[in-house]
């Protein structure tokens, strides 16, 4: 399941659980009678504004997230990428070994060996939805680029991801 769907369903079901709260607080609370009309008036509104969600975010997220999903081997040019070039010394650098690092902390979405490229993004939470990176090895200048940008970035906490992925990718690389 994509991951904005789950969010939306989440969302869904605490707008859903809200309204039906309060308006058994009314019943209860008031001496509001619990009609049919006004429930189902309630749900329709709910399903609404779910749907208009689902919308906003389809439109922001579904080009970050195709694009992190897909081979390539160009960085990203999103609003907000953060950009690094490394240099690291060829005999002791293995992209599988990166791979397998990175594994235990993202969730790795694509990898080429051939390529020497490894995409990624940060599991979503309640807090945030994170960052993707990009990386790619380029053994001839015996260099790393590390490409990372917000999946969202309408706030300043949301616009910082990409900062803070790309410096633990960056420290990530010079210790290992």
């Amino acid at each position: 399941m994509k991951p904005y769907l789950k969010l939306i369903i989440l969302y869904f079901l605490l707008l859903l659980g809200a309204f039906l709260f309060l308006r058994l607080m009314a019943v209860w609370l008031l001496d509001r009678p619990l009609d049919a009309p006004i429930l189902a008036t309630g749900v329709v509104w709910v399903v609404l504004f779910s749907l208009i969600y689902l919308g906003v975010l389809i439109r922001e997220f579904k080009p970050r997230l195709d694009y992190i999903r897909k081979p390539g081997i160009e960085p990203p040019n999103f609003n907000a990428t953060i950009t690094c070039e490394l240099e690291v010394p060829g005999n002791t650098f293995s992209i599988q070994k990166l791979h397998d690092e990175l594994e235990q902390h993202y969730e790795v979405t694509f990898m080429s060996e051939e390529q020497q490229i490894i995409k990624l993004r940060d599991r979503f939470t309640l807090q945030t939805f994170g960052a993707c990176s990009f990386i790619r090895y380029q053994p001839e200048q015996e260099t790393v680029v590390v490409a990372s940008y917000p999946i969202s970035n309408r706030t300043m906490r949301q616009g910082g991801e990409g900062t803070k992925q790309n410096e633990a990718i960056t420290q990530l690389i010079l210790t290992g």
